[in-house]
């Protein structure tokens, strides 16, 4: 089975290996023994924004990222999302210790699942939405497909298709307006523009626990699992400077 090259990835939310402000190094990046980066973001006033966009076009995407969180809140995860008011794009949030995942279109037409299952246990786990077309949005943790209070739903006039918007970009902790601030840890974003199926999600996930440790294995008492800087796959990356804001 081959897993579709990514639109983009980032390894361990840097290629750099160091997050700076202006700069200058700051202080809440989390490093385990294997010179990996995460970064634990204080639910304030914390975000990243890539500067990148992916997913402007087509009715189809897929979208991952490594996260460790108590949270109860409504807290953004990741997104790519239009900033001037429609909010076109597509994201994932916290909500009550669950997940939100969204695909919208110009004028707030969605299609959103939410799922029952919890990943609010203080534990790493993999988070992944799938947008196979305008009427199905799958949402996967660990490589499984989750259980869902609301599946594929409906918002407004549904999902039409992504688009191409100057005020889009990929942003992690946070929303587009910053009034969502993510509280946890969160690590290894990617993007595909394809919507990898069920078998590929699962591929995906083993790949990585096998090269990067047991999501939850804690190396030397770090309480981070045993990531490293390395390629999974052979991806085409996207790189560049990453916009912090705090």
């Amino acid at each position: 089975m081959t897993v579709p090259t990514t639109a983009f990835t980032s390894d361990d939310l840097t290629d750099s290996g160091v997050w700076t402000e202006g700069g200058s190094a700051f202080s809440n990046v989390v490093a385990d023994q294997h010179g990996g980066n995460a970064i634990d973001f204080d639910g304030v006033n914390d975000d990243v924004d890539t500067g990148a966009q992916v997913l402007t076009s087509g009715t189809t995407g897929s979208f991952v990222i490594w996260v460790k969180t108590t949270t109860t809140a409504t807290d953004s995860l990741f997104q790519e999302r239009d900033t001037t008011g429609t909010g076109e794009g597509w994201y994932i949030r916290t909500i009550g210790g669950a997940l939100q995942v969204s695909a919208t279109s110009a004028a707030a037409g969605a299609r959103s699942s939410q799922t029952s299952t919890l990943i609010n246990d203080g534990a790493y786990h993999r988070i992944m939405g799938v947008v196979r077309s305008t009427t199905v949005l799958d949402v996967y943790i660990d490589g499984v497909e989750a259980t869902y209070s609301n599946h594929s739903y409906k918002v407004n006039g549904g999902f039409t298709g992504f688009v191409s918007n100057v005020s889009k970009s990929l942003r992690v902790g946070d929303n587009s307006n910053n009034s969502l601030p993510y509280t946890g840890i969160a690590s290894r974003p990617s993007v595909w523009t394809e919507a990898l199926s069920a078998a590929q999600v699962l591929e995906e996930y083993d790949a990585e626990v096998a090269l990067l440790g047991s999501p939850d294995t804690d190396i030397g008492g770090l309480g981070r699992p045993s990531f490293r800087n390395s390629m999974v796959r052979q991806n085409k990356w996207m790189r560049g400077p990453l916009r912090y804001r705090r």
